[in-house]
């Protein structure tokens, strides 16, 4: 009973968290949000290159009549829509438990950038005496290396986007290299992206000098609001640039991503207070809430 009670104050604390979150105007709750270093720093992390295939050599392999078992993992909505000419579907969590994969090398196919969910299963995978690699840089890296796809093809121009959650895990890596496109550099992005180089790609007389070393590695392309892709893109395609993400509403998304982070890390007691506080709110029954001990406390 105890415990009962306990789940009943936090899930009410809860409650009255997510309610002041949505009741606040934009601005108001996370105004004062510090974000930690933690958040902002690279780690420069370096990939496992061992369980990677790029897109050409595989479309080589397999044009040579080599029997490769292509698995999309991605959604099945998503997989009906386009995707890559023999492909079969199977949902990620499900490729483990599947017996006939001992016949033949296997190839992992995700949308985009999806190390960190791959990796774990071709190791497992590999464990059970499977040859399993997957695709470097999905469905977009397909399609820049021209091979053969089923279906609406006006839906690959979206395997070029990375949701904010996705360049905070991919920025990591040492060999993703992340360009604000900005004509000019905000404090947020100073403050939030200090890696990343300054390339403004507007207009005709575009330099691409300072990245031109860069041809091999991922390109993680930001803007202050997701604007001037299209023409970044068109620059970066015709250098020769073909690992190319854009990160889904800029700067400002990747703000607010940040924040949340940082709010979900600060204690539940003080998560409570921001709310009665704001003053854009007026009083609220918030202010008599104390938010209840956690499970297996005293």
């Amino acid at each position: 009973m105890k415990q009962l009670a306990h789940v009943t104050r936090n899930m009410q604390a809860w409650t009255f968290f997510l309610i002041g979150m949505l009741a606040c105007p934009a601005g108001a709750v996370a105004d004062d949000i510090r974000i930690p270093d933690k958040l902002i720093q690279r780690e420069a992390q370096v990939r496992e290159t061992d369980l990677l295939i790029s897109a050409k050599p595989l479309i080589q392999r397999i044009g040579k009549g080599e029997r490769i078992l292509l698995i999309d993992v991605r959604p099945e909505s998503d997989f009906k829509a386009l995707h890559i000419a023999g492909a079969v579907h199977v949902p990620l969590h499900f490729v483990k438990t599947k017996p006939y994969l001992k016949d033949s090398p296997v190839v992992l196919v995700a949308q985009g950038l999806a190390d960190r969910r791959l990796v774990p299963v071709c190791r497992e995978l590999r464990k059970k005496g499977i040859d399993a690699q997957f695709l470097d840089g999905g469905m977009n890296a397909w399609r820049h290396a021209h091979g053969p796809m089923v279906g609406d093809r006006v839906r690959q121009m979206e395997y070029d986007r990375i949701s904010a959650a996705d360049f905070f895990r991919e920025k990591n890596y040492a060999d993703r290299i992340v360009c604000d496109i900005s004509a000019i550099r905000s404090p947020a992005a100073e403050q939030l992206m200090p890696y990343a180089l300054h390339l403004p790609l507007s207009g005709d007389s575009v330099n691409l000098d300072k990245i031109r070393k860069y041809k091999t590695e991922t390109l993680l392309v930001v803007s202050e609001d997701g604007r001037g892709y299209a023409d970044a893109g068109h620059h970066l395609l015709r250098a020769g640039f073909e690992r190319v993400f854009f990160l889904e509403s800029g700067v400002n998304a990747y703000r607010t991503y940040l924040e949340g982070l940082a709010q979900s890390w600060q204690p539940r007691g003080q998560r409570m207070l921001r709310i009665s506080a704001c003053k854009e709110c007026g009083e609220n029954s918030l202010n008599s809430v104390t938010p209840g001990k956690s499970i297996g406390e005293e």
